[in-house]
């Protein structure tokens, strides 16, 4: 039943963030204590700011209350889904080509179900990750969770 009412709630809010020029990352519905929390994450290329994070919460707030798809008391919660933003979509792989990141695999690769490493390529159904200087290719659909992983530039000695 959750899992149908965040279909709902996605089909809701995706045109509103996408109305505003930004990215739908994630929506994600779940009970914490006595309160339900809807968290939504959102981003655009060169980040979000807090008046974006604010724009979205006035507009699916009010959007929420006229459709009134959450029988129960919640908190809206609207965020930048951080520098190690989960990759949720085929294109976020071309997106970020070149970044670190991290692919957690259901079914694992020469018995490594964790690979990390730059990502290389993303064409049709594959994803290339430079995994231990090796380019790795993986299909999409073997992928449980991908992630960015945080990188710090080199210092100078």
């Amino acid at each position: 039943m959750l899992s149908a009412l965040e279909d709902r709630l996605r089909g809701l809010v995706d045109p509103i963030v996408d109305a505003e020029e930004l990215e739908l990352v994630s929506l994600e519905l779940k009970k914490g204590g006595r309160r339900w929390l809807l968290r939504i994450y959102i981003d655009r290329e060169g980040g979000v700011s807090h008046k974006h994070c604010e724009q979205i919460s006035k507009l699916v707030g009010i959007a929420l209350e006229v459709e009134e798809l959450i029988p129960h008391g919640y908190i809206l919660e609207v965020s930048s889904p951080g520098l190690d933003r989960p990759l949720t979509k085929r294109e976020d792989f071309s997106r970020f080509k070149g970044r670190l990141a991290r692919l957690v695999l259901q079914t694992p690769y020469q018995g490594a179900a964790l690979l990390r490493g730059r990502l290389l390529q993303s064409e049709g159904e594959t994803i290339t990750i430079e995994h231990e200087g090796q380019p790795v290719s993986v299909d999409y659909k073997n992928i449980v969770r991908a992630r960015l992983e945080v990188e710090f530039p080199k210092r100078a000695k």
